[in-house]
């Protein structure tokens, strides 16, 4: 490795070598869209029905008044605005994205033009094997680490060096070196450096995929070319690479990722498992491939998904992660899983889904059967009780042993016969000063209370009201 490269390497960005023009794109196609809905909301007529209707039917849904509906599809100066505004930004992407064109074009010309000095070319094997190792310990192990932005720009750093051809850097070497060094590293980054490795994986096993499942695009890529020469055993002959040894290369390289990336999740360690979870989910779309590292993967996503596991956190990241890994196996990302292997693997989760629903039914019948027995129960009670209540509440048809000066005595007796003994007051008589015969202040009160008339019964019309009789001061009475 060169000093201009290491120059090269840390005075550029990624805006630099790399223009995004599938997000330009998208996102020109969407506000052109949205210009096309503004100036069919001006033109009106037909053709303006369609967009009236979809903002009605906004504007309603929100709750707005019959007011705020006709507001919402008139095209009103704001409108008018607006679209001026997002048309300004139509153009101004467009600038934008041909003026990042032409800048990446001619940064790349010039990386292009200077590729020659940027390795060192000698005839030494050993020097040409350690050059990729080199720039991957001084440049790219560093910055990937900063920022997730730095990790994609690494990516797309090597691939337009490989692109390029440049002579003396062997991107097969060189992703051997990444692919170990990550394995090693995993064990002891913290989750930023997890997020940004994760970044850096994604596009570079992106890449190395197409090359593995797509031998024509292999051969027109690597094959022949700088970076597809690899070392013999021996490690002292240079030869290139055959589709047949990237094969086996891929192999290596997915079984020693699944091996640290097993460990990690089966370790106790708390940093272990989340660095694992982190890169993991990063790469959940390209990786892994094979159905024997994603079954392995799952097993040993169990015990972290369980109520066992202390850390919540890790608990809800293994769930996630487990279904993002379903999801990718039903996707097609599990490229070499034959068709026996899948239909037996569906044939086995129809039959857990079944055992499932029958182990849910026989949940329902056994919450149905306890439900009516409750319900059996709870009405022989209320039975009882009520029967207790008839021979010995009130009205029941006892013996007619009432309260003295009980209404209801009068209605339907007293208690029953399984009630106390009637309370009997002791007589109380009242002998007038003036003389005159006693009476019995307990049969006058008890035979005269509902037959006094009240105030005004007993006069005719026109008649003054009469004023009541006073009732007698029965202080000082015998009791």
């Amino acid at each position: 490795m060169t000093p201009e490269l290491f120059e090269s390497f840390f005075a550029l960005n990624l805006c630099d070598i790399h223009c995004p023009e599938s997000c330009y794109t998208s996102e020109i196609g969407r506000l052109q869209k949205e210009v096309e809905r503004y100036r069919l909301l001006q033109k009106g007529g037909g053709a303006a029905m369609a967009a009236k209707a979809t903002l009605a039917q906004a504007a309603a849904a929100a709750g707005g008044s019959e007011m705020e509906i006709r507001q919402a599809t008139m095209f009103s100066k704001a409108d008018e605005q607006e679209m001026d505004r997002v048309s300004r930004n139509v153009n101004q992407l467009k600038s934008d994205l041909s003026r990042q064109k032409r800048h990446c074009a001619t940064i790349q010309k010039k990386l292009s033009t200077a590729k020659d000095s940027l390795f060192s070319t000698c005839d030494n094997v050993s020097a040409l094997s350690s050059a990729a190792q080199t720039f991957f310990s001084c440049c790219i192990y560093p910055r990937c680490m900063l920022s997730p932005e730095d990790a994609t720009y690494c990516a797309q750093f090597v691939t337009l060096l490989h692109e390029m051809e440049t002579p003396g850097f062997r991107t097969l070497q060189y992703l051997d070196g990444l692919v170990k060094s990550i394995a090693g590293t995993l064990y002891c980054v913290t989750e930023d450096e997890a997020g940004s490795l994760g970044f850096l994986v994604e596009a570079t096993w992106k890449l190395v995929c197409g090359w593995r499942y797509d031998e024509k695009r292999y051969e027109k890529e690597v094959a022949g070319k700088p970076g597809a020469f690899i070392v013999d055993n021996d490690g002292n002959l240079e030869r290139a690479a055959s589709y047949a040894d990237f094969s086996s290369l891929y192999n290596e390289w997915h079984a020693i990722l699944g091996e640290a990336m097993v460990g990690c999740l089966k370790s106790s360690e708390y940093m272990h498992n989340r660095s694992a979870l982190i890169l993991l989910k990063h790469i959940v779309e390209v990786y892994p491939t094979r159905p024997v590292v994603g079954e392995t993967l799952l097993k040993a996503l169990t015990p972290l998904q369980g109520e066992d596991n202390v850390f919540q956190d890790i608990r809800a990241m293994a769930q996630a992660y487990g279904g993002q890994l379903a999801k990718a196996r039903d996707d097609g990302v599990w490229k070499e899983q034959d068709a026996s292997s899948q239909k037996a693997r569906l044939e086995k989760e129809k039959a857990a889904l079944r055992e499932r629903m029958k182990n849910a039914e026989k949940q329902r019948e056994e919450m149905k059967l306890e439900s009516e027995a409750i319900s059996r129960e709870l009405g022989t009670e209320s039975r009882g009780r009520n029967d207790r209540r008839g021979g010995q509440g009130r009205g029941g048809g006892g013996d007619n042993r009432g309260y003295p000066g009980d209404r209801n005595g009068a209605r339907g007796g007293g208690r029953g016969s399984g009630g106390p003994p009637a309370f009997t007051p002791p007589s109380s008589t009242f002998t007038p000063a003036n003389g005159g015969p006693a009476r019995d202040l307990q049969q006058t009160s008890r035979g005269n209370s509902h037959e006094r008339p009240r105030d005004g019964d007993d006069r005719r019309d026109g008649d003054a009201p009469r004023d009541r009789e006073r009732a007698p001061n029965y202080e000082g009475s015998a009791r």
